[in-house]
């Protein structure tokens, strides 16, 4: 059986406007961080998440005092698997 996921931890993080080739779970584990999904502006608290699905526009800035983590879901085949 093959992982379709993978799962990162961020401080201090930027991500400039993209369009979301997978799946994509935010989840705040300290301090705050904005989130814009399809120009709706949110802001993402301790234990606060976002899903970000394909084809979706999205960007993210977050503090020095903040901790993301992002989870990304792959459908079969995953690109880890090429």
């Amino acid at each position: 059986m093959r992982e379709n996921y993978s799962i990162r931890v961020f401080n201090n993080l930027a991500i400039n406007t993209e369009k979301a080739l997978s799946v994509k779970v935010f989840y705040c584990l300290k301090g705050k961080c904005e989130i814009t999904i399809n120009v709706q502006k949110h802001t993402l608290k301790k234990d606060d998440i976002a899903f970000v699905v394909m084809n979706d526009t999205y960007s993210l800035l977050s503090n020095t005092d903040t901790m993301c983590c992002i989870c990304l879901l792959y459908t079969s085949p995953s690109p880890r698997d090429k």
